[in-house]
């Protein structure tokens, strides 16, 4: 996972910001989370790149997230981004 986004994010500067987050706990050892998220990515070398943008990648969604209590403290057990909105270069491409 590391080796992968580190290849896909070469060269760009990133802003990833994470809001308001819902957090419900469900158990002693267990929550779930929800996080509002929007990211920008931006590359200076018009390469080709994994999201298909020249310049500017953009995107907006919530993470859910599931935390499970370890010996260690809280961890994150499983995550998954569900993207609502996104462009490329300024164009939007989700949704369609």
């Amino acid at each position: 996972m590391i080796d992968f986004t580190s290849s896909v994010l070469d060269g760009a500067i990133t802003v990833h910001h994470l809001h308001a987050p819902e957090i419900q706990i469900v158990g002693d050892c267990d929550a779930l989370g929800i996080w509002a998220m929007e990211d920008n990515i931006y590359w200076t070398t018009g390469k080709p790149n994994f999201f298909g943008a020249k310049h500017h990648f953009r995107g907006t969604g919530h993470y859910h997230e599931k935390y499970r209590k370890t010996p260690d403290g809280w961890r994150i057990a499983e995550t998954r981004l569900v993207r609502l909105y996104s462009e490329r270069d300024g164009v939007r491409i989700m949704p369609a």
